[in-house]
């Protein structure tokens, strides 16, 4: 019968019998004291060769933990019970894959997430854009654009960073990274009708190109106040 020591890990000795297994276990007492069995499983061969095993479940993340070291074989086991089940549940998905045609339809007709969101997943656009009304902040535009003022035909673009100094500010995720270096960002173009561009069009009955304008014209004057 083979007998197995454990320090601070686990190895396997040849049989109890002769001179072979004292020199073994001599020199696994060797190592363990210069630390070098602390998170790895050590096997020693028929030949008296002493073998790293890398992919073992007897391998140790916290090898000073005495709790975890007396519960090794109970967690081994369990792996091992594991790993039947889920080889198990493999099998048995690859049998029956082809005869359960309808899975995704009916999980789309009964899972609650498929049911609200109504389209499949492989449909939905995830960069889809998103805009917060300016009556929800209590702002009304009127109070601080002329909407009957005449526009160009050179239209000016907004910026704020022309026209105010805008000071530092947590709120708006200056301290990222992301937002530090925003013009290595791409995302795709959204589409004339995202209601970003035709919220404004609508309430005030210009082209998005006007109601730029008349932006920068009233952060200009803002900025001479």
């Amino acid at each position: 019968m083979a007998a197995a020591v454990r320090v601070r890990g686990w190895c396997e000795l040849p049989p109890r019998s002769g001179p072979g297994w004292l020199l073994s276990l001599s020199a696994l007492l060797s190592m363990a004291a210069r630390g070098a069995l602390a998170t790895t499983h050590w096997v020693v061969t028929e030949d008296g060769k002493i073998q790293q095993q890398v992919d073992s479940p007897m391998n140790l993340k916290h090898p000073h933990d005495l709790v975890i070291l007396m519960r090794q074989e109970t967690t081994v086991n369990y792996l091992k019970e594991l790993e039947k089940q889920l080889v198990a549940q493999k099998i048995h998905i690859e049998e029956n894959e082809d005869r359960d045609t309808g899975l995704e339809q009916r999980h789309n007709k009964e899972d609650p997430d498929c049911i609200k969101a109504k389209v499949p997943l492989g449909d939905l656009d995830l960069y889809d854009g998103t805009y917060i009304t300016l009556e929800s902040k209590d702002i009304s535009p009127e109070d601080y654009i002329d909407t009957e003022s005449p526009v160009p035909p050179d239209p000016e673009q907004p910026d704020c960073t022309k026209i105010l100094e805008l000071p530092y500010s947590i709120h708006a995720f200056q301290h990222l990274r992301g937002v530090q270096e925003r013009v290595n960002l791409s995302a795709p173009l959204l589409p004339k009708e995202d209601p970003v561009f035709t919220y404004l069009s609508k309430r005030l009955g210009r082209n998005i190109d006007d109601i730029g304008h008349l932006i920068h014209e009233g952060l200009q004057k803002v900025s001479h106040q």
